[in-house]
């Protein structure tokens, strides 16, 4: 089984902030391969479906982001989910806007979700696909910007990495994690 979680925040109220494009690019990935989130489980909204050859759970963890780490390990645990089958999708400050990274074995970046998903799991030995949301100008601080929502000219740009987004998350299960590392560099 694969173990697909998007972080974010979530309500309405939190929808359209950039620290929410973890749920998007799922929201995406759900729509491209015919998955609804029905349930509500592991502390999240999850979706399940048989894609290809794997097993893959989507789950938006409902903790709020700086808790997501209970939710990836209820989930991880009762589905017996291998750390390598796990990719923690994300918004990121040092990747520019709309482009996309996988990472492994990487510290958190100032990311609270991904800090509290290593330090539940005890470990940072899983793959982030990291999702760049751009560093702000010296007029913001970083912590309002990521609960900003995208300005409308950011919209066509981010609609589309999102998507690309998905798409390599589809490439992930088809051909692996080194495949991937390399495409999206």
């Amino acid at each position: 089984m694969k173990l697909f979680v998007g972080l974010g925040n979530p309500g309405k109220k939190y929808a359209l902030q950039r620290h929410n494009v973890g749920f998007w690019i799922l929201d995406q990935f759900a729509a491209d391969h015919g998955m609804t989130f029905q349930k509500k489980d592991f502390k999240g909204r999850v979706a399940k479906e048989k894609i290809g050859k794997d097993e893959v759970l989507l789950l938006k963890p409902e903790t709020f982001m700086n808790l997501s780490g209970a939710s990836v390990r209820e989930a991880a645990s009762f589905y017996r989910v291998a750390l390598q089958d796990i990719v923690v999708v994300h918004d990121d400050l040092d990747i520019e806007r709309g482009v996309i990274r996988f990472a492994t074995n990487r510290g958190p970046a100032g990311n609270n979700g991904v800090a509290s998903i290593i330090e539940t799991l005890g470990t940072k030995e899983f793959c982030r696909l990291r999702f760049g949301i751009g560093r702000p100008g010296k007029e913001w601080d970083p912590a309002d910007y990521v609960l900003s929502p995208f300005l409308p000219e950011e919209q066509p740009e981010i609609e589309a990495g999102v998507k690309k987004a998905s798409k390599a998350l589809a490439m992930f299960l088809e051909k692996g994690l080194s495949f991937v590392q390399q495409e999206y560099h």
